[in-house]
């Protein structure tokens, strides 16, 4: 094994152990599993808008990383399965009885879309390719807790903003789930399952006007999707289990790149497995997964799985949403589920060095003093940074959510120590972290603003 896969491994290796040590928090009071209160769908536009989805038209925002939430006013009662935006303004949103909603303010107000000959169909997912292409999936109605009937599946498209909707493919043998947008591209895929036909794929290379199935007979029913790509390489995951029985073990497949679709081992003992999600990571591609019990899984494309915390319900996991990943920060994630779920899991540190064990090597940050900070109007903090040779150093505090809330430095600095004085005075009290980028890597320090 040479230099490179060594190091992919390691981090590969670090970035699971690492996940698994931060907790969820709870956004609103939780309910029983049975309660009529799940969450069906979560999004997140970016590090700061949040929005879910669920049962009874239940909606909720936020425009402040999580912070607060708010309720928004959707006008139904229908269960709602899909949210998507295209901008922390525009967004649409889908779900029974036809339902189908668009905002252009940020969820402040919404107005409901004509879907003629719709009204006993539901609409499962909605994703946007682009500011303008959008599509939307579905199939029969009331099948939300495994209720299956005749599956009557369809595959929707917008090319203006979601104003108005088209039927691209229409199968009556088939329900259409979820929907995968691969990151800045044309190309769409959609979870498909049909008693009669089992699991499929179905993919399309121009925003969702043609589709050709990708993959086909897979042995289990793929109710998610997802895609992520770092550099050259593109990775989809599709999970779910068996229909017939929620708590039998999960059943994941995988596509990377230009390979065929192909089931791979899934985590055990967690039921079916509601929820994906794939995005880059230090080393490639992770993959998380939400089950029937609660149970939250990782790992890197190659990895192995590692358990994440529960969700605090305990409850089925229905949906994942994951915001950007800051250099040397895990990004937040938002997971939806029964039992009134819905949890955030802060950003923590990720970075491809330790930076107690870079010392020897002449490249080092050290832990601010004072740390904590701000007691007793001590507002000042020192941090100090050794570098081994000259270079572009870029050194940040960030948030629990990864945003940017103190610039500190941004140039080419030479060799040896250096030392920056941060004032807390504007910050809040809570966690912070400093992030160190150079040629020889990341380096992440947690502060504690008192």
């Amino acid at each position: 094994m040479n230099i490179t896969a060594v190091c992919f491994v390691i981090l590969a290796a670090a970035w699971s152990v690492l996940s698994a040590q931060t907790p969820w928090r709870s956004i609103l009071p939780l309910k029983a599993c049975s309660a009529d209160s799940s969450f069906y769908d979560v999004h997140m536009v970016d590090a700061a808008h949040f929005f879910a989805v669920g049962e009874d038209g239940a909606a909720h925002r936020s425009s402040d990383g999580g912070a607060t939430w708010s309720s928004m006013p959707m006008g139904t009662s229908a269960d709602l399965y899909g949210i998507a935006f295209s901008s922390p303004f525009r967004g649409v949103a889908c779900g029974d009885r036809g339902t189908l909603l668009r905002t252009d303010d940020g969820g402040a107000s919404w107005s409901a879309i004509p879907l003629p000959g719709f009204a006993q169909r539901a609409l499962y997912a909605v994703a946007c390719v682009d500011s303008a292409r959008w599509i939307a999936v579905g199939g029969a109605s009331a099948i939300a807790h495994g209720q299956f009937g005749l599956p009557d599946g369809f595959v929707l498209y917008s090319s203006d903003a979601g104003g108005t909707w088209s039927t691209m493919l229409a199968d009556a043998t088939q329900f259409y789930w979820r929907i995968a947008v691969l990151p800045r591209s044309a190309t769409a895929r959609v979870s498909a399952y049909g008693p009669l036909t089992g699991g499929r794929i179905i993919a399309s290379e121009d925003g969702g006007v043609t589709w050709r199935e990708e993959a086909t007979q897979l042995p289990f029913l793929p109710h998610d999707i997802s895609c992520a790509v770092s550099g050259a390489d593109t990775v989809c995951v599709a999970c779910g289990g068996d229909p017939t029985s929620f708590g039998r073990d999960a059943a994941l497949a995988v596509k990377r790149n230009q390979t065929p679709w192909s089931v791979v081992s899934a985590p055990s003992g967690g039921g079916f497995a509601w929820s994906a999600l794939a995005r880059p990571a230090p080393a490639g591609i992770s993959i998380l997964i939400g089950t029937q019990t609660g149970q939250i899984w990782s790992k890197s494309d190659t990895g192995a799985w590692a358990r994440w915390p529960d969700v605090p319900s305990a409850c089925p996991v229905y949906a994942l949403a994951g915001a950007p990943l800051p250099a040397g920060l895990e990004g937040p994630v938002l997971a939806g589920g029964s039992g009134h779920g819905l949890f955030l899991r802060d950003a923590q540190p990720l970075s491809s060095r330790d930076p107690n064990t870079t010392r020897e090597a002449g490249y080092f940050l050290a832990q601010n003093f004072p740390n904590p900070f701000g007691a007793a109007g001590a507002n000042r903090t020192e941090i100090v940074y050794t570098l081994p040779q000259s270079g572009r150093v870029v050194l940040r505090v960030r948030d629990l959510l990864g945003r940017i809330v103190a610039e500190l430095v941004d140039a080419v600095k030479t060799a040896g120590t250096h030392r920056v004085r941060v004032d807390g005075s504007e910050l809040p009290g809570g966690v912070y972290f400093c992030t160190l980028e150079h040629a020889e890597g990341v380096l992440v320090r947690r502060m504690l603003r008192e």
